[in-house]
């Protein structure tokens, strides 16, 4: 096994052994036994468990760039509502990191400072998805840069924050169907009837598709 591919199954290991107990529960010799990798071995490419995580961060920085990299370009809303499913797909991969934000945060200086990077970035991608979707009519245009701005806000705010809010009021973490209305909801009140329009049609091949 290549070095890169030792790396890679360490991280797989961890992540799944942090969605499974939380990463504050699993140490190095926790992964060390799921992996069947010595603690030498890891500890050569891994030093610590802290290591190992900002490695994880980075890869879900990245997938979560390059994914919304991919839909911002021409924002229809079907390719919102694709995103919506990607991204909530990468959320139940690292879902150890949604459910345990504040902790890892508060742990990491460093990913709490890229964090809040990532985050602004994240914002101004949906702020573009926005104003493209205000220029084609399918969002009203009477609502000012200013309430879109600090709609983008909001998306983003309840997207990180959706697997957290769903485990605290004791509901379903894992539907894909209720993220998506959530997040639907930020939007609808700026519908205009062609979005209206085209927001139904969507919501009908979805239905259509689940049965």
């Amino acid at each position: 096994m290549s070095s890169a591919q030792t790396k890679q199954k360490i991280r797989k290991t961890a992540l799944f052994l942090f969605n499974k107990d939380g990463f504050v529960n699993v140490r190095l010799q926790h992964i060390t036994d799921e992996a069947i990798i010595s603690l030498g071995n890891i500890a050569y490419h891994y030093r610590t468990k802290d290591k190992i995580i900002m490695a994880i961060w980075e890869e879900l920085k990245t997938e979560q760039k390059q994914l919304l990299s991919q839909f911002k370009a021409l924002p229809l809303f079907k390719d919102i509502d694709s995103y919506l499913s990607f991204n909530f797909q990468l959320q139940q991969q690292y879902i150890f990191f949604y459910q345990d934000t504040l902790e890892v945060l508060r742990s990491y200086e460093e990913i709490a400072k890229n964090y809040r990077e990532h985050t602004q970035w994240q914002i101004q991608q949906i702020m573009g998805m926005l104003t493209f979707n205000k220029a084609r009519g399918a969002l009203k245009s009477t609502l000012n840069s200013e309430f879109y701005s600090q709609r983008a806000e909001l998306w983003v705010w309840l997207s990180e924050n959706w697997v957290n809010r769903q485990a605290i009021h004791g509901r379903n973490t894992g539907s894909l169907d209720q993220y998506k209305k959530t997040m639907w909801h930020i939007l609808t009140p700026l519908f205009t009837q062609e979005g209206l329009k085209e927001y139904q049609q969507i919501s009908q091949l979805r239905k259509t598709s689940d049965g």
